[in-house]
């Protein structure tokens, strides 16, 4: 009799376990599959970024180069494709699906060119399907990473990544281009050359 009885408390046990380690198993397929299906939302919406606002910076980026061409100065467009001056984490991966860093500074042979230039910040956002455009470092603080995007920024603009106004862009960013170089002509201080500290 207890014998009997002890195998259908075994049993219960399996059964109320089994009952609560499916919930775990089906919440984490849900997990799983919500992680799976943003990651191709992502994936689509990149695709989307790069052939449509994507394609029209680099075309104006060509013709700006072209423009400031100068042995003094240099003109970036990075993206999430291509970072070098830029850089970014993790974090904002999760949070900016696509996006684009454009900015002009004096050239020089040092590690520090950019960081301490106002930049326009283009930053898809794949649940509103928008691309929003902001001016960021407006403070002039050395920018290091990604958590000094939120620090000091305004927006300039929003648009459907289907309906955007690529005049107005292009205005956006040739008055910025204007309004940087105006500061750096006052403000942008050369590092000497030939200066030999190292050596002494």
């Amino acid at each position: 009799m207890k014998e009997s009885l002890l195998a259908e408390k075994v049993k219960l046990f399996e059964d109320s376990f089994k009952k609560q380690l499916n919930v775990f198993e089906e919440r984490e397929q849900i997990r799983i599959n919500k992680k799976r299906e943003k990651k191709q939302r992502k994936k689509a919406f990149r695709k989307e970024f790069e052939s449509s606002i994507l394609a029209d910076i680099q075309k104006l980026h060509k013709e700006i180069e072209q423009q400031t061409e100068s042995p003094y100065l240099k003109t970036v467009l990075e993206s999430h494709k291509n970072l070098r001056n830029f850089c970014l984490n993790e974090d904002l991966e999760d949070d900016i699906s696509a996006y684009i860093f454009y900015a002009i500074d004096g050239k020089q042979k040092d590690d520090e060119i950019f960081l301490y230039s106002e930049f326009l910040f283009f930053a898809g956002d794949m649940e509103k399907h928008s691309v929003l455009i902001y001016k960021c470092n407006q403070q002039r603080e050395r920018y290091t990473d990604n958590a000094d995007l939120h620090r000091d920024k305004i927006l300039l603009a929003e648009y459907k990544l289907e309906n955007y106004d690529l005049s107005t862009i292009r205005s956006l960013v040739y008055d910025y281009l204007i309004a940087e170089l105006a500061y750096k002509e006052k403000n942008y201080k050369v590092s000497d050359p030939y200066d030999n500290d190292d050596l002494d």
